[in-house]
């Protein structure tokens, strides 16, 4: 994949076609992303970002801000994460696209999660899940309900994660998401375990393996 990326690169910058030649950095930074060299992806992915600002692509400008967040998200860099997360939001905003505003509106309270601010991940999440529904994202629900019941078990708040973490469970078995399925059923059986109820959580456990 990379010699065909390089290659292409090549021929893109002989051709001096500079938007041909940033999307080739984008395939070059997934590959490394794939490879996990991560500082080479975020070479590729800010050198592409410079040719979208200058073209004043801004529809590729706001993915590409959002795939950096994503990047430093990976390296644990949080506060860098954040502000490449934000610029991706604000920049959703103006082109009115609400679809990325829920992605990135979802990484934006992962981070917090991870940060240890579960009451602003909350509150990013189910924004997120307010958009997921209002443009009828069905791979995203699911996912930001799985997490909402994270949340909801991590704050003892049980019967609030059952509720969240089943309504996940209903709609990832519509979409056959087999791995999905496995880690709300694991959220379900500390769940149960928490409440004492054993055989139930017996039951969650078992339909993890």
């Amino acid at each position: 994949a990379l010699d065909f990326f390089l290659r292409s690169l090549r021929c893109n910058e002989l051709l001096n076609d500079q938007e041909a030649a940033a999307s080739d950095y984008v395939y070059l930074a997934q590959v490394y992303q794939h490879t996990n060299d991560l500082a080479l992806a975020l070479r590729f992915q800010k050198k592409a970002l410079s040719i979208f600002e200058a073209t004043d692509n801004q529809v590729r400008q706001s993915l590409l801000l959002s795939d950096i967040g994503k990047t430093y998200h990976q390296q644990q860099d949080w506060e860098q994460a954040l502000t490449y997360y934000q610029q991706a939001l604000t920049l959703e905003q103006v082109l009115g696209n609400e679809r990325e505003m829920g992605i990135v509106l979802g990484n934006i309270g992962a981070v917090y999660e991870e940060v240890g601010q579960p009451e602003q991940a909350k509150t990013y999440y189910q924004q997120s899940l307010a958009i997921a529904r209002k443009v009828n994202d069905q791979r995203n629900i699911p996912v930001l309900l799985l997490n909402l019941g994270e949340l909801a078990m991590q704050q003892r708040a049980y019967p609030k994660a059952i509720d969240y973490l089943n309504q996940s469970i209903g709609r990832a078995k519509a979409l056959g998401q087999k791995s999905h399925l496995q880690q709300a059923y694991h959220i379900l059986y500390q769940v149960s375990e928490a409440q004492g109820d054993y055989r139930q959580a017996l039951r969650h456990y078992q339909r993890t393996r």
